[in-house]
């Protein structure tokens, strides 16, 4: 028996803390509150599964509904840690079998690795013959970055899921292994602990971003729309380190248009990698161009199934992105234009002295008159074309300061540490 079942048989009270992973009993009320709201998303995900998958998730979710009630404000709280301390707890009464698995998951949803490890080789332990024990074992190793561990793990998985119940689950994981065992072969990437590099990397690089997008295929053929929106986004990564930035763009799009609920982690993933995919298309490309691609992905954003909350962030980058390239061009065409003569400096004194030895040396008042008459109308058309020069410098330099302040403001929305993340359930 769980440890919920003992509870209710025996009238006791359930250790919800330790059911759900909340190992830090010391955190506030509405920070555990925040934790359930992940762990409710994630296992939504999972809930309408047939078999054990299914089953284990629907029961994580009915322990979230309770722990709700119970978290709902400060005073609940109060009444309910009294309870938990005035009775026995469930396995006082009985010896409750713990649910590894479904802690492991709780731990690595909450980011707790260390704790997360544990339950996983529990669970491993507690069911050796569990795909979905080996699959939440693979993610923890991933997060843990022993990549040598996960590739293990995923294939257990892969070998135990005859039945095919946890297709998803199982090539889901398969292909972030599939893509992190390419990634950790780029030139610019540390290596993993164990790992060693390959003589040639970029035919083993293609070959496991191969792997990894025909896994991520199969895998969304039995996907629940949130896991969906998951997948694609990884599909999109792969898409970036093989350098197609539109189809990059395309699976960034898909997942955001599934309507799924997912976590404020999971959106801001999507959103952020959809921008990235954008500047990336256009960053060898001219200004114009550039203009030109920004509003028709404007238009087709605006016509989009993307929610309004996801589709306000993306649209205020596409256009900070079009007022940067408006401004390059103008940068452009300025730089362009050379210094038109009598412009330089001292041009216009030069011309007054010049009229002035004229008016030493002429003889005939007529031409004196003519000559002189002309230098100063030179010397004043030198004088403004001196001003209109210096003002087009300035210009440049404010453009140069604008363009600096809208690359760091798109910088802020487009550069996150995706590597690290996509090691990372949301």
């Amino acid at each position: 028996m769980t440890d919920v079942t003992v509870a209710e048989q025996t009238g006791t009270e359930v250790d919800l803390y330790a059911a759900l992973g909340l190992l830090d009993r010391g955190a506030t009320t509405e920070e555990i509150r925040g934790s359930l709201r992940i762990l409710e998303v994630q296992n939504r995900a999972r809930a309408s599964r047939a078999g054990a998958t299914g089953a284990d998730a629907r029961a994580m979710l009915a322990l979230v509904d309770r722990a709700k009630v119970v978290f709902a404000d400060d005073d609940s709280r109060m009444a309910y840690d009294l309870r938990l301390r005035q009775t026995p707890v469930a396995g006082e009464a009985a010896e409750p079998i713990v649910d590894w698995r479904g802690r492991a998951w709780n731990y690595y949803y909450l980011q707790d690795e260390g704790a997360a490890g544990v339950a996983a080789r529990k669970a491993r332990e507690q069911d050796p013959n569990s795909a979905m024990a080996f699959v939440v074992s693979a993610w923890v190793s991933l997060l843990q970055g022993d990549l040598r561990q996960a590739t293990r793990e995923s294939d257990e998985a892969f070998v135990l899921d005859e039945l095919a119940e946890d297709t998803a689950d199982v090539h889901h994981v398969r292909g972030a292994v599939f893509y992190s065992l390419g990634a950790a072969q780029e030139t610019d990437q540390p290596l993993a602990p164990g790992m060693m590099r390959v003589p040639d990397p970029v035919p083993y690089r293609n070959r496991q971003y191969a792997r990894a997008l025909k896994s991520f295929d199969r895998a969304l053929m039995s996907a629940s729309p949130q896991e969906a929106a998951e997948i694609r986004w990884r599909k999109a990564l792969v898409w970036e380190k093989k350098e197609d930035y539109r189809t990059m763009y395309a699976e960034s799009l898909g997942g955001l248009s599934t309507g799924a609920e997912m976590t404020d982690f999971m959106q801001q993933r999507l959103v952020t990698t959809l921008c990235r995919a954008v500047d990336l298309e256009f960053r060898q490309a001219t200004p114009h161009k550039e203009i030109e691609g920004l509003a028709t992905y404007e238009k087709q954003i605006s016509r989009s199934a993307v929610p309004g909350e996801l589709r306000r962030p993306v649209l205020a980058y596409l256009k900070t992105a079009t007022r940067r390239a408006k401004k390059i061009s103008e940068l452009d065409d300025l730089k362009g234009k050379g210094a038109p003569f009598g412009a330089e400096g001292g041009a216009p004194v030069k011309i007054l002295i010049a009229a002035a030895v004229v008016l030493v040396l002429a003889q005939i008042w007529a031409i004196l008159y003519f000559l002189v008459a002309g230098a100063v109308a030179w010397a004043a058309y030198a004088f403004y074309m001196r001003k209109e020069w210096r003002e087009v410098q300035q210009r440049i330099q404010q453009l140069r300061k604008e363009i600096g302040d809208l690359n760091r403001e798109i910088a802020a929305r487009i550069d996150l540490p995706i590597d690290r993340e996509s090691t990372q359930r949301a």
